[in-house]
């Protein structure tokens, strides 16, 4: 079309009547620009749902180890080392003994893991 007429390559408006004319573009676009609008709202309302379903993740691992803290304390309280109850057995463990490096330069080289990684800068850094 624009091999033969050329004028259509500086007209926008032309051009599109005349595609419109020959197809249906102009559709094609409304159902394309309605599509794009619903995918980002779509994608808003997933973010959204997932923000609400990490924040509620989070109270439940707050409850969790607030009522595994209250099963400790009474059992405790109780003097009691283990508890076998329809639901689960629970039992206070002896803690676990570990080790805290102070100076790195003391190991033995066999002992050491150096590792490369690939980072992004820092903000303000290039």
């Amino acid at each position: 079309m624009l091999a033969a007429h050329p004028e259509l390559e500086e007209d926008d408006v032309l051009r599109l009547d005349m595609v419109e004319g020959e197809t249906n573009v102009t559709e094609m676009l409304d159902k394309l620009i309605l599509s794009e609008r619903e995918a980002r709202a779509m994608e808003g309302a997933v973010v959204a749902l997932l923000d609400s379903l990490v924040k509620r993740k989070q109270r439940f691992e707050n409850r969790s180890k607030s009522l595994r803290k209250y099963i400790m304390q009474l059992m405790e309280a109780a003097n009691l080392k283990k508890v076998e109850r329809p639901a689960a057995t629970v039992s206070i463990a002896a803690g676990r003994q570990k080790v805290v490096i102070t100076d790195i330069s003391e190991l033995d080289p066999a002992y050491i893991r150096i590792v490369k990684e690939v980072t992004r800068p820092q903000s303000g850094n290039i």
